[in-house]
């Protein structure tokens, strides 16, 4: 005689509470009102398709930078050496341009490359050095800092 196991009780329902879609779609709800509101309080100067050129145009390294930051804090972790990692790039794309006279793209691919070694660096001293990210990021980025400083000898590089 074989029993059968009894049905097990319905599991309730996971109430959610009020406003949780704030976290996932506060920021465009944000950002869609400041539009609306800029475009009301300036109707012939806001709206037009030059302002949001320049919005987008001045907007993409920020927007970028927040998109590659959101890849380790869904993770759970923290990485602070994205803007040190800008610097670092911005600086030896001009270095080889203007002083080593490199063509514009070989130095933008190289220091891209050169970014994923980085970037490839804190990843394993974060997993296989189970180095907490915040420290291993700030020891990293503060690195990239000292190079920085290094190839510009604390001044600009200009044509």
């Amino acid at each position: 005689m074989t029993t059968r196991p009894s049905p097990s009780p319905p599991r309730p329902r996971r109430l959610r509470r009020p406003g949780h879609h704030i976290g996932a779609y506060g920021l465009l709800v944000l950002t869609a009102l400041l539009y609306l509101t800029f475009s009301l309080a300036l109707p012939s100067t806001f709206p037009t398709l030059d302002t949001l050129d320049s919005i987008l145009s001045n907007q993409s390294i920020p927007a970028v930078l927040a998109l590659a930051a959101m890849v380790p804090i869904v993770t759970g972790a923290f990485d602070l050496s994205i803007g040190y990692a800008l610097g670092l790039a911005h600086v030896m794309v001009l270095q080889l341009i203007v002083n080593e006279g490199w063509p514009w793209p070989l130095a933008c691919l190289t220091v891209l490359a050169g970014g994923l070694v980085l970037g490839v660096l804190n990843g394993v001293i974060v997993e296989f050095g189970r180095i907490d990210s915040f420290i291993a990021t700030l020891g990293t980025g503060s690195m990239m800092y000292a190079v920085t400083g290094w190839i510009t000898d604390g001044s600009r590089i200009v044509p």
